[in-house]
């Protein structure tokens, strides 16, 4: 009886060690990678602009980067409220709390305004960006 008892203490705990690698393998698989943000948050004075585009994402002078695909082709940039960041595989835009609020290929809409901002990394060879100020929305093709 101990003998079994013994084995099926081994089991349990080799089990547990396994569900815990697996965990840290989903983990693992959630990685987020950083978006051009600005210090806006809910709440804080918005402009009022409307902005519409298809999410993507790629890399632009060495830095991977998140944009909006307009009707004409163009990839325009946005740099998203404070805390939002992505994911890659498949592409995800997720806010300050990990809840998905776009996904790449989607075509959305999203308040803010156009301003000049040379700083940013992920400019595309544009003077201006759209500072969104507010969460994307799924806007109709």
């Amino acid at each position: 009886m101990r003998r079994w008892v013994a084995t099926a203490a081994a089991c349990l705990l080799l089990a547990a060690m396994t569900a815990c690698g697996t965990s840290q393998t989903a983990t693992a698989k959630l990685k987020y990678y950083p978006v051009p943000t600005s210090s806006w948050r809910p709440g804080d004075f918005s402009l009022h602009a409307l902005t519409i585009g298809t999410l993507a994402a790629g890399t632009y002078r060495g830095r991977w980067c998140t944009w909006l695909v307009g009707p004409d082709a163009r990839r325009y940039p946005i740099v998203w409220p404070a805390g939002f960041r992505a994911r890659r595989h498949p592409l995800e835009l997720v806010d300050s709390r990990g809840t998905i609020v776009a996904r790449g290929g989607e075509h959305i809409k999203v308040g803010g305004g156009v301003v000049p901002d040379g700083h940013q990394p992920c400019m595309l060879g544009r003077k201006n960006a759209f500072y969104a100020m507010g969460y994307p929305t799924q806007a109709e093709n």
